[in-house]
């Protein structure tokens, strides 16, 4: 099976992809109040697009580190112990399968075109 590493990736990556679409929506939303105008291609254009993207990222990332940090005050990536002192899950090693490696470039293509699908076909009304 899936190791629990990445299952606790793509968990947390479900449940951020939302909060990052909505930041995506809010900052489409602002470029058209300040008159952006999506329908045309255009040097400039593509450039408004970089800039959304950089800023994205930088705000994912961000927002990713302080995830990290909370998580790390919880206790995450602690061995934690049952009654008999069996080791249920350790967080501390790096991907040990070479399949989890596959499985989280798979699943951030997918989560990367659902978002884009999101932005190029389902704002284009709004």
């Amino acid at each position: 099976g899936i190791s629990p590493i990445i299952t606790d990736i793509l968990l947390l990556s479900y449940r951020y992809i939302f909060e990052i679409s909505n930041q995506l929506s809010m900052m489409l939303k602002a470029t058209r109040l300040r008159g952006f105008q999506r329908n045309k291609f255009s040097w400039r254009n593509l450039s408004v697009y970089a800039a959304l993207t950089g800023s994205l990222l930088v705000r994912s990332y961000q927002q990713a580190e302080r995830v990290y940090q909370a998580m790390l005050l919880r206790g995450y990536g602690n061995v934690l112990h049952n009654e008999n002192n069996r080791i249920y899950f350790s967080y501390t090693n790096n991907l040990k399968y070479s399949s989890d490696s596959i499985y989280l470039f798979l699943s951030l293509i997918i989560a990367a075109s659902f978002t884009m699908a999101e932005i190029f076909f389902f704002t284009v009304n709004n």
